[in-house]
């Protein structure tokens, strides 16, 4: 009997590796307590080589609301799901009492049409440049200041206000140069200290009111 206890433990060693391996080398989320289901959306999404060199794998970022605060999530995908876009919906599973803990329930089956919707602008500057990203639900402003050696980036919700207008609501705010990294969400209070209104746009003719979009930090 006493011989067997080894391979017992090396087999119960070997399916917790397995397991951790299959979830992304992360533990598993245990909730206390009521939950609930939220829905969120994908606004970056990034790729990175695999272990050992093989493959690729994908990080995504997304945000979601819970009685009106604003949280953000990140999620590696693993095994055969599919490789996501900004805009894609997912279904998460949160905790009712410490919102910030969740864990991604369900990818939802994305529609063609987010492709027709997709537009990419790009403004330069003598100091530098701005690219806008505009989708269905999402958007992403990215700033490149030569004078700082600075990057910062802006990802939010677009709010449909009717068939020809819509608006432009920050949520997530992130600027990075060589010595120093900021990263915040933005409550809804300081949406005006990044993206100061008005912030609309117009679908039917796509113009692009960049003089209106100035990014300010501390």
């Amino acid at each position: 009997m006493g011989n067997k206890n080894p391979w017992i433990l090396g087999l119960i060693i070997l399916c917790f590796f397995t397991y951790y391996a299959w979830n992304g080398f992360t533990l598993p989320t245990v909730f206390f307590g009521e939950t609930i289901t939220k829905e969120a959306v994908v606004y970056e999404t990034k790729f990175r080589m695999g272990k050992l060199g093989k493959g690729w794998k994908q990080t995504i970022r997304y945000f979601y609301f819970v009685d009106g605060e604003r949280y953000d999530g990140r999620y590696s995908l693993r095994g055969n799901q599919k490789h996501q876009k900004a805009g894609n919906k997912i279904s998460l599973t949160v905790s009712a009492l410490n919102p910030e803990k969740h864990k991604v329930r369900a990818f939802y089956k994305y529609k063609k049409f987010y492709y027709q919707t997709e537009r990419k602008f790009y403004v330069p500057k003598s100091i530098g440049y701005k690219n806008l990203f505009l989708d269905k639900d999402v958007f992403q402003i990215e700033s490149f200041s030569i004078q700082n050696d600075s990057i910062s980036k802006i990802f939010g919700q677009v709010k449909h206000l009717n068939d020809t207008t819509i608006f432009l609501e920050p949520i997530v705010f992130y600027y990075r140069t060589k010595t120093h990294f900021t990263y915040k969400i933005i409550n809804e209070n300081d949406s005006k200290k990044y993206l100061p209104y008005p912030n609309f746009y117009y679908r039917n003719k796509m113009s692009v009111l960049t003089n209106n979009i100035e990014e300010f930090w501390n």
